[in-house]
């Protein structure tokens, strides 16, 4: 007789020491409905709920271990996992599944790749006790924070040249090291809202300088750690000279110290990201990477392994050298961690969390009341654990079912479909392994987990590096380096007709305008043309020194003050391809009003004669580089509103690579988050946080595609086909030309120097609104204390009417601030930009000037 699919396990609890307390622990309070016999005690703490076939906490059905159960019922977990994963021939499951309860943080650790599991396994089996990998993901239940991988090294190296406690613990030839490899000499701290730093993986070099620093840290004298963290914690309990990189995390390094007094993972708050996670969200950590868990509820699943390498914040044994050893060292922002879910069934009721490993993947069910959904068969065994309300799972048609509420185990056979309904809320998070899974993403290896996890990274990160943190470190960091995701350059593609027709695959759609975010962007030659005659009209060309020029003449001086020409874009968006196919000028010194006006009505002449006049973006002439500008992120916001749909585009024409024979034209769309401020016109310090918009992250580089129109290419081949002569008298041999030395003309001396009086320009500009927005923000803080005066001061004149049977004044409102408003960033942010791209445009500049000595 075949084993009933889905069945209900007794999970087992673990009373770890920084669990939760009693009811307080999610954990327990799953336990007290699927545990017999299982009590809480308010005065102990519970930390995990193990659900799986690991020996150590085993899962029952009954009083049958499930591993004996699914040994003698192999069906359960069906042939292809079987086949995917021999082990399990033993019942067992290759997958761990659980739910934590965070009460203080957990140690600073890792989990070893196989090959290191296996030779750990060998050498100590008493500590480490199987030979398997841990890769593992976590899904918030509750806001939940951790360490997850160390800091970009740009932050990192902020924190060894600005906390001064750590001056002592790491040696400062290993700070000047990595401070030379990141070519970073200044010390002045950046803005902590706007700083992001690059995101280009760490070299081998790098690797090796920061595995020598965290070793340096975790293996100092206990007696010198234990001093330096008791300054440290009453340096920020005085509040007293905090650098700004520090302010984010004096809290945390004060709780940490409270839970764990002088242990030296007080002290990676400085080498870890610290990331909080809200409900639904997923992180990722695979193998040899640090971590630990801060607080918080958190879904768990894992491979089947309890392998854990510590170094800190913990009683129980440390390896720290086996820690240090370990760790790829693969330092990036906290972000490449995470990991986003995808829609398992067409209704939106069930997300799918997929990891890039074969042994695990997790599903979040999420049902209103009275509701159900479906699940197709899985080939594999599936764990579940019912985290709120109740309903039932079915199957068969719906001839049997289980009714579940919230604690409630389950397991699922391979190849069952499933209904889940709920009576009410229902929430289930299902675990399963899918042997159709290893023929979809490659299986892991010792050396990196996750080809298609880290190529998804990259190509979230794949934006310019952000302004350095003062002038010295924005001219080092401009020197030619290769990017992590190059932009594709433009390409031209001659004799391609464009044309407004919408493409026959488009035919028959009513709205055109596609809802998917541009992906490229397609220019007719002729908007070009235009976009360079308004340049020449308005801007001045960038003065060149020829070598017959005389080399003790004075450098030619700008006949204009304009820097910049703004036009506005016509076209199409078809499938994610931006189709320009026309533009038109703006009137210079005109203000974004005006300009909205002008482009109206030009638009309303287009319209009289048949042309196409739908806005889709904004074309931006400059020199240098210097295109992040305010007014441009205001025109770009402006057509997005105009057009009523949220695409448009930013051409830029740089007409100092132009100069240079380069094409110089790139395309750019807003961020969502630049997007979403935008759209609120908050442009202040929560709005940035909350949207994650820094100088680096506001715009998003476009692929380009020029194509030449079938009128250029006609006016081309008339220009340069030779006319027949009249008569064969009028011929004459041909002559040869006298060689021209036009082409060597080196725009190198005169605009290097035009690129650092930019350069210093936009970093007086930026120190200029640095000190407004320090001013303003002052300011909110002596009205917000005046204010919060005044409210004392009433309370305490209604406290005394009260006593004397007066009637009470009416209280001051606790909302209202005093009439400042947090300024705006978004001038910071431009200014921030633009040194950026001017100190890059020097640097390769730099870089052509050598070549040239060379050639």
């Amino acid at each position: 007789m075949a084993a009933q699919p889905v069945f209900s396990l007794v999970p087992g609890i673990q009373p770890y020491g920084w669990g939760k307390k009693g009811s307080a622990s999610l954990a327990a309070q799953l336990a007290s409905v699927s545990v017999p016999d299982f009590e809480i005690d308010e005065g102990r703490t519970y930390a995990e709920l193990w659900i799986g076939t690991h020996p150590n906490v085993p899962s029952k059905t009954g009083t049958t271990l499930l591993s004996n159960h699914l040994k003698a019922n192999p069906a359960l977990i069906g042939d292809a996992a079987i086949s995917a994963f021999p082990e399990s021939q033993d019942g067992s499951l290759p997958f761990l599944f659980k739910v934590l309860s965070i009460g203080t943080a957990l140690s600073i650790q890792a989990h070893p790749d196989k090959p290191l599991a296996q030779r750990l396994f060998k050498e100590r089996p008493d500590v480490y006790k199987d030979p398997n990998h841990k890769p593992e993901m976590a899904i918030a239940l509750t806001p939940f924070l951790a360490f997850l991988n160390f800091l970009p090294l740009p932050s990192l190296l902020l924190h060894l040249l600005t906390v001064p406690e750590l001056d002592v613990l790491i040696p400062s030839d290993l700070t000047a090291s990595l401070a030379t490899s990141l070519t970073l000499p200044s010390t002045r701290p950046p803005d902590p809202f706007l700083f992001e730093p690059t995101v280009s993986a760490p070299t081998e070099a790098q690797r090796d300088i920061l595995q020598k620093i965290f070793g340096a840290l975790m293996t100092a004298p206990t007696d010198l750690v234990k001093q330096s963290i008791a300054k440290l914690v009453e340096r920020y309990k005085q509040r007293e000279d905090i650098a700004e990189n520090e302010r984010g995390l004096m809290d945390l390094a004060i709780m940490l110290d409270e839970q764990y007094p002088g242990d030296v993972g007080v002290l990676c708050v400085f080498m870890l990201n610290v990331v909080e996670l809200k409900r639904g969200e997923a992180a990722f950590l695979g193998a040899d990477m640090p971590h630990a868990y801060i607080k918080g509820d958190i879904i768990e699943c894992m491979a089947t392994s309890d392998n854990v390498v510590r170094a800190g914040l913990t009683p129980k044994l440390r390896d720290v050298d086996t820690l240090v050893s370990m760790l790829t060292y693969e330092a990036g922002p906290g972000s490449k961690q995470l990991l986003q879910p995808t829609e398992f069934t067409e209704d939106g009721t069930t997300l799918l969390y997929d990891p890039p490993i074969d042994e695990f993947s997790v599903l979040r069910i999420e049902l209103d009341q009275i509701s159900s959904t479906t699940h197709r068969p899985i080939a594999g065994p599936s764990l579940c654990v019912v985290t709120d309300g109740a309903g039932t799972v079915s199957w068969g048609d719906g001839a049997d079912e289980v009714k579940i509420r919230r604690g409630d185990v389950l397991f699922v056979a391979a190849d069952q479909e499933v209904k889940w309904s709920a009576a009410k809320r229902l929430e289930v998070f299902r675990s399963f392994v899918e042997a159709a899974k290893t023929e979809k993403v490659p299986h892991a290896t010792s050396i990196g987990y996750s080809t298609k996890y880290l190529c998804s990274s990259l190509s979230t990160n794949s934006l310019p590096s952000p302004i350095m943190t003062s002038m010295a470190a924005t001219l080092a960091a401009s020197l030619p380096r290769p990017p992590v995701m190059p932009v594709p350059p433009p390409t031209v593609q001659p004799n391609v007709p464009s044309s407004t027709k919408v493409p026959q695959r488009m035919e028959g759609v009513v709205d055109v305008e596609a809802s998917r975010e541009v992906e490229t962007v397609k220019l007719n030659s002729l908007v070009f043309l235009k976009m360079m005659k308004h340049s020449t009209d308005i801007l001045p060309a960038p003065p060149q020194a020829s070598y017959q020029q005389d080399r003790n003449a004075p450098p030619q001086t700008a006949l204009s003050s304009r820097t910049d020409c703004l036009g506005v874009l016509l076209g199409l968006d078809l499938d994610g391809v931006m189709e320009v196919e026309d533009c038109f000028a703006l009137p210079a010194n005109e203000s974004t009003l005006s300009s909205s006006s002008y482009s109206a009505r030009i638009l309303g002449h287009l319209r009289e004669v048949s042309t196409p006049d739908s806005p889709v973006g904004v074309y931006l002439s400059t020199h240098n580089g210097g295109f992040v500008t305010r007014a441009a992120i205001e025109m770009i916001n402006a057509v997005e509103k105009a057009a009523g749909r949220g695409r448009a585009i930013l051409l830029v024409h740089d007409l100092s690579r132009a100069a240079g024979l380069d094409l110089s034209v790139k395309a750019y769309r807003l961020s969502e988050g630049a997007r979403e401020a935008a759209k609120k016109g908050k442009w202040d310090t929560a709005s940035l946080v909350d949207n994650r918009v820094t100088s680096a992250t506001i715009l998003v580089p476009l692929p380009v595609t020029i194509a030449s129109s079938s009128l250029l290419s006609a006016l081309l081949s008339t220009l340069t086909t030779p006319s027949k002569p009249q008569s064969p008298s009028l011929t004459s041999p041909p002559v040869p030309l006298p060689p021209t030395f036009s082409a060597l003309t080196n725009p190198l001396q005169t605009s290097l120097p035009a690129y650092l009086s930019d350069t210093l320009d936009s970093l007086t500009l930026h120190s200029h609104e640095a000190n407004n927005v320090a001013f303003l923000v002052r300011q909110i803080g002596r009205e917000k204390s005046r204010h919060e005066g005044l409210i004392k001061d009433r309370e305490d004149e209604n406290i005394r009417r009260r006593k004397t049977g007066q009637a009470e004044l009416p209280a001051i409102s606790a909302e209202v601030r005093g009439g400042t408003k947090e300024p705006s960033r978004l001038e910071m942010l431009c200014l921030q930009g633009q040194v950026d791209g001017l100190a890059k445009g020097m640097g390769a500049e730099a870089g052509k000037g050598l070549v040239r000595c060379y050639l």
